[in-house]
């Protein structure tokens, strides 16, 4: 996986007139970036879209455990 690839972070819409075709308050980040900030809020309000589909929970997880994300989010946590 490519943690360096370019991601967007897409709220979720707020109501069902909305059918979230249209990225709402899309943020363009690099993959792992909009990973950990999903991680950071739990994923409430985002989803994570990386080659234009939305990547499901599993998918985000099995990023979470990956010793690529790992390394990548205590090199970022040291430069803090």
């Amino acid at each position: 996986m490519n943690l360096n690839m370019e991601a967007m972070l897409v709220r979720k819409p707020s109501n069902a007139a909305t059918d979230g075709s249209e990225p709402i308050n899309a943020r363009h980040l690099s993959l792992f970036e909009a990973v950990r900030i999903w991680s950071n809020q739990e994923g409430a309000d985002f989803d994570v879209v990386a080659d234009g589909k939305p990547l499901t929970d599993d998918q985000i997880k099995e990023i979470l455990r990956s010793n690529e994300f790992k390394a990548a989010l205590l090199a970022f946590d040291e430069r803090r």
